[in-house]
């Protein structure tokens, strides 16, 4: 069977022998390797607006910039982020984003590893920001001295 289609790919890794004996401890480290990988492919994405005009385009380092700056409001107003696929209960909360009730099943609510690591980004975008400024100031602070002092 070929497939790309995550929840086909997740109904076959469920086929594999010994899976229901086996399966929540391999659960426990595949977590944290999915938050992992789930980290990397979203600071990866903020990374194109470094990447030479030769490999990207104008939309490519614009998208990357937006996406830096809507993180990073998210990290500074401590958002919580949930991925909303009914399907996907491991890397989303398995309910969908538009379920009216998806508040109310919040008990019922998957793993949510990309939520997890898109909040992770989104704080580690708000410390960036937040240093950024800070070093804005103290630039401006020694270029006020200095020509206080002269």
């Amino acid at each position: 069977v070929t497939t790309t289609g995550g929840p086909a790919l997740r109904g076959l890794g469920r086929e594999v022998r010994g899976y229901l004996e086996h399966g929540g401890a391999w659960e426990d480290i595949d977590s944290g390797l999915v938050l992992l990988v789930n980290v990397l492919i979203k600071l990866a994405a903020l990374e194109l607006v470094r990447v030479s005009d030769e490999l990207t385009s104008a939309e490519q380092r614009a998208a990357a910039e937006h996406l830096f700056e809507e993180l990073a409001r998210d990290g500074e107003a401590g958002v919580y982020i949930a991925e909303g696929a009914k399907d996907d209960s491991r890397c989303g909360i398995g309910v969908h984003a538009s379920d009216s009730e998806v508040l109310e099943k919040m008990g019922s609510w998957g793993r949510n590893m990309l939520g997890h690591a898109c909040i992770a980004v989104a704080a580690y975008c708000a410390t960036l920001k937040t240093r950024t400024r800070m070093s804005g100031v103290e630039k401006e602070t020694q270029q006020g001295a200095q020509a206080g002092a002269s």
